[in-house]
């Protein structure tokens, strides 16, 4: 199940199932069965497990994009590596939309040259934070994109 087939009903279920989960933990000691946690939400075991499925997916993937995103940390560029980070992400920007660019220039500290954390992010554009870690990843791969078009 991608996140584009996943609906909002979806997506509020997940996140509540999450809380039940982490609610009976704390009270039991483990995590709740499939079948208790059936009785719980008031839903059926097999709605369960595609919810747990996509978590589990929505996780690696989460994984496989801060990995993605590591090697573009400000923190650990040098001088000479910051400055053609910036200068890639200039002469690309065009390639992305408005909230993309906006977030992107804001993480990387390319706006007011404060380093935004993906919290503060969240916070301004009202979105989660694994979503901005996703838009900064998508955004990264956009530029990268773009610089091999113009190479080629």
């Amino acid at each position: 199940m991608t996140l584009s087939k996943v609906t909002p009903l979806q997506i509020k279920t997940l996140n509540t199932m999450l809380r039940e989960i982490k609610k009976y933990k704390n009270e039991y000691g483990h995590e709740p069965t499939t079948e208790e946690l059936s009785k719980i939400l008031k839903i059926n075991e097999e709605e369960i497990n595609i919810l747990q499925t996509f978590y589990k997916e929505s996780e690696e993937e989460l994984q496989r994009l801060e990995e993605e995103i590591k090697p573009f940390s400000v923190s650990s560029l040098s001088s000479k590596e910051y400055n053609e980070l910036v200068s890639l992400i200039q002469k690309n920007k065009h390639s992305l939309n408005e909230t993309e660019r906006e977030i992107l220039l804001l993480s990387f500290g390319l706006i007011d040259g404060k380093k935004w954390t993906i919290h503060e992010l969240a916070h301004k554009f009202s979105k989660t934070e694994e979503r901005i870690r996703q838009i900064v990843a998508k955004s990264i791969r956009k530029i990268k994109k773009q610089e091999q078009k113009a190479i080629n």
